[in-house]
């Protein structure tokens, strides 16, 4: 298949659009080609879900214009309908015309997955593959993995064609991901068409996110760094300040790492390998890749860009951790929560990267981290005269806790 620039009508099915990522790769895509015309696959009305769809694009910063958005249509569809819930006429004429199936939308970044929706992940492939086949021999596949967690059940309602084997070098007992990636396999082996399936890490911008657009991955721990400013000024005293620094143990080794990745440049590379020249027919089958910054983000980075907006509290990684006081379960806690991918040089099996025909993204700064950490703006809460939380004490020269109550739910 010719490049999207190249040839006039090249139409792209999407879920996702409204996602943080799905948006991201829709805006790289009107941008970086011209002819492309996209499909959204929305589950509301088109009128709302044209007004999310406007909302999410702009939120990635991209200059478009009117002309970009009116080159994306949504399509109210239901994914767990083996149809789509598609009237026949539609659903054909949407496969006859389909160049590439881009399905973004369960890329859940981060944290684990329920089980019910591990399931509905698998059925909601499934039903998109079963459009795929009935697509124009040319029309390709690309699928996100989705995140992490228990093994969907064997009878979960995969479409029998494609129910391959295991993936080649996967565990025993697979992951969600293999189940999904097995599928995609599945389609790409019994049709003999070509398909990506594409394991992507912790992606971030450094963007603003406003209240209306997609959640950001690291949005849980934005979240949070905002409730423990509201929390430190809501009180009589304040659990930590420039003047009276607080320091909070984290227990893990100091070279902990973190693998992120700029959205934009996943983006990028998830464009380049929609659209790509089609490889000959010996080369037809199923390409798994690796989005991965070749460059670990060290975890003691991450949250001194945390600290950075949270002036007067420190933190530092032990690898042993006694009698943890309670802010520092609390903090331990809210990274726990994060999900985040963490590792150690040691336990690390092997980089995961892109392919060598991606660039190499930028080396993930310092001043990138604040700006990607930087905390919504909560309402000021309403103060409560009562006792002083009390104040104890905490190991070492400067540190000091203070009782929690109410957490940061």
């Amino acid at each position: 298949m010719t490049a999207p620039g190249e040839e006039e009508n090249v139409l792209f099915v999407c879920t996702g659009v409204t996602d943080f990522i799905g948006s991201q790769v829709t805006a790289e895509l009107l941008s970086a080609a011209p002819q492309a015309r996209i499909v959204a696959l929305v589950p509301d009305s088109p009128a709302h879900a044209r007004r999310r769809i406007t909302a999410a694009l702009h939120s990635t910063g991209r200059p478009l214009n009117t002309a970009h958005l009116a080159r994306v249509k949504p399509i109210r569809a239901n994914l767990a309908d083996p149809r789509l819930g598609l009237d026949d006429r539609v659903h054909a004429a949407l496969a006859s015309r389909a160049d590439t199936i881009c399905h973004l939308a369960e890329h859940h970044d981060p944290g684990p997955l329920a089980l019910s929706n591990q399931e509905a992940a698998v059925t909601h492939l499934g039903n998109l593959l079963i459009l795929a086949a009935a697509a124009r021999p040319h029309a390709r596949f690309l699928a996100l993995s989705a995140a992490g967690g228990r093994t969907p059940p064997t009878d979960a309602r995969v479409p029998a064609p494609f129910r391959p084997g295991p993936v080649p070098g996967s565990a025993a007992n697979p992951s969600p991901q293999d189940s999904l990636e097995r599928l995609v396999r599945g389609y790409s082996g019994l049709t003999g068409r070509p398909a990506s399936f594409v394991y992507c890490t912790t992606l971030i911008t450094n963007r603003p996110q406003p209240p209306t657009g997609p959640q950001h991955p690291l949005g849980f721990l934005t979240q949070r760094v905002a409730r423990l400013q509201q929390l430190n000024r809501s009180g009589p005293r304040h659990l930590f300040s420039p003047e009276n620094p607080t320091t909070v143990r984290i227990g893990t080794p100091p070279e902990t790492y973190v693998n992120l990745l700029q959205a934009d440049h996943a983006a990028r590379a998830l464009v380049r390998l929609a659209t790509a020249p089609r490889a000959p027919d010996h080369e037809v089958g199923t390409t798994t890749v690796f989005l991965e910054h070749p460059k670990p983000t060290n975890l003691r980075d991450l949250l001194g860009a945390v600290c950075a907006h949270l002036p007067g509290l420190r933190v530092t990684l032990n690898p042993v951790l006694e009698q943890p006081t309670a802010f520092e379960k609390l903090l331990a806690g809210i990274l726990s929560a994060a999900s985040l991918p963490l590792g150690t040089p040691d336990g690390r099996t092997g980089p995961l990267q892109a392919p060598n025909a991606f660039p190499r993204p930028p080396d993930i700064t310092r001043t990138y981290l604040k700006q990607a950490l930087r905390p919504p703006e909560l309402p000021a809460p309403a103060h409560r005269p009562g006792p002083a939380p009390p104040v104890r004490p905490g190991r070492g020269p400067g540190r000091r806790t203070a009782s929690l109550r109410g957490g940061l739910s």
